[in-house]
């Protein structure tokens, strides 16, 4: 196996965690006219440890697509409240109706 390929694996499982997280959280903003969610307690919904490195690249991936954004601006801890953006508001909704 090459580099590529483990690459490619590792990115496959930070994916689909990041989606199972995106899917949860928008349970979560759904009827809040807000959209501020609380990933930590939407991993603990899907029996994901918030101190897991998955979590926390989950949660770096659904930042750099622009899912979500923070909404304390402390970017030391994956902890506290984000605001699922437009853009991830919409792929919550994709993924729902998969």
């Amino acid at each position: 196996m090459v580099v590529s390929d483990v690459r490619r694996i590792v990115m496959a499982g930070i994916d689909d965690t990041a989606r199972r997280l995106l899917r949860e959280m928008g349970y979560q903003a759904q009827g809040n006219h807000t959209s501020d969610v609380v990933p930590r307690e939407a991993a603990q919904s899907l029996d994901l440890d918030p101190r897991a490195p998955e979590y926390t690249a989950a949660l770096n991936h659904l930042l750099a697509l622009g899912n979500i954004e923070r909404k304390n601006q402390n970017p030391v801890s994956a902890d506290g409240l984000y605001r699922l953006t437009k853009k991830g508001l919409r792929r919550a909704i994709e993924i729902r109706w998969r």
